[in-house]
């Protein structure tokens, strides 16, 4: 059986976007938006596997898998970079809950000398890591980011930046930052095992 030649993508009918997955059927499947759509003529099933070509239902099973596997990245990630945005502040209040101390006895210290610009800078460089981390989350979760390696990458830099919180000033509240990097890296580094 001769199995003509694939044209040119169709665009979605939903939201018209160009960006799918041609079938030898020719229907496709919108990876913008989700719609699957029908084509034109259709192809026996056995002929196309024959062929090595996509068939929907294959697409369909390994893109389920695959879409569960980038929600829970996504959903790890995102709890990871919440933790890194609120870690200064959830830190401290935790720390004083623990010790009994008010918040301003364990700040008191750091703003008495020059090392209240390190902290200031330090905290705030964790915050913005813990943005960019629930942002590639949820673009990992929605499928725009299709590799794990931007959330290594940002696992591994709230580590750095929880570590001289702790070792140049003592802080030892932002080890909240580290548990949210730690959960960072995990979820990139399961990403790009089972990617």
């Amino acid at each position: 059986m001769a199995i003509p030649p694939l044209s040119a993508p169709l665009p979605c009918p939903r939201c018209g976007s160009l960006d799918v997955v041609s079938f030898s059927d020719g229907s496709g499947k919108c990876r913008s938006c989700g719609n699957a759509f029908r084509g034109r003529g259709h192809l026996e099933a056995a002929g196309a596997a024959q062929a090595g070509l996509a068939t929907p239902s294959l697409v369909e099973e390994g893109s389920a898998s695959s879409r569960s596997t980038q929600i829970l990245v996504g959903a790890m990630a995102g709890l990871g970079g919440l933790l890194l945005l609120v870690a200064v502040p959830l830190g401290v209040v935790l720390l004083s809950g623990l010790s009994g101390n008010t918040t301003e006895t364990i700040l008191a210290p750091l703003f008495r000398d020059t090392r209240a610009i390190g902290f200031c800078l330090l905290g705030l460089a964790l915050s913005g890591v813990g943005a960019w981390g629930m942002y590639v989350a949820y673009q990992h979760a929605v499928g725009n980011i299709p590799f794990g390696g931007t959330l290594v990458a940002i696992g591994l830099v709230a580590l750095v930046v929880s570590g001289l919180l702790v070792l140049l000033l003592g802080l030892y509240a932002t080890l909240v930052g580290a548990a949210g990097g730690g959960l960072v890296l995990v979820a990139g580094a399961l990403d790009l095992r089972i990617g």
